[in-house]
C-alpha cells in the first residue's frame, strides 16, 4: 500500500481523539490538499474535460461537490480532481 495513503489512514483513526475541522458546505480551493498520486487513478488530468466543465460553471454556476475526507486539520480531496481545476481556471478568466 502507499506509504502517503497509509500515513493519512493512521492519521485518520487517530484524529478523533483530537479536535476535528468543521464539514462546511464549501470550502476555498486553497485549503484543500490534493494528493494525486494517492486519489486520481486515471492518467492525470483531461484538458478538454476541465475546459467543458469550465463552461458549466460559466453558465450555470456550481458543479456536483467533490469529496473530502477531513483528516485532522486537513481537507483531502478524494474525487473531483477535475472540478477542481475547472473551478481554478473559470477562476482565473477574464
Amino acid at each position: 500500500m502507499n506509504e502517503l495513503l497509509q500515513e493519512l489512514i493512521e492519521r485518520h483513526k487517530t484524529s478523533g481523539q483530537r479536535r476535528h475541522l468543521e464539514q462546511p458546505s464549501r470550502l476555498p480551493l486553497a485549503s484543500i490538499r490534493e494528493i494525486p498520486e494517492v486519489f486520481q487513478p486515471r492518467e492525470g488530468i483531461s484538458e478538454q474535460h476541465v475546459a467543458d466543465l469550465v463552461k458549466v460553471v460559466a453558465n450555470v454556476g456550481d458543479l456536483d461537490p467533490v469529496t473530502i475526507l477531513v483528516v485532522g486539520d486537513e481537507y483531502i480531496l478524494i474525487d473531483g480532481h477535475h472540478r477542481t481545476e475547472a473551478y481554478r481556471a473559470a477562476k482565473n478568466m477574464p
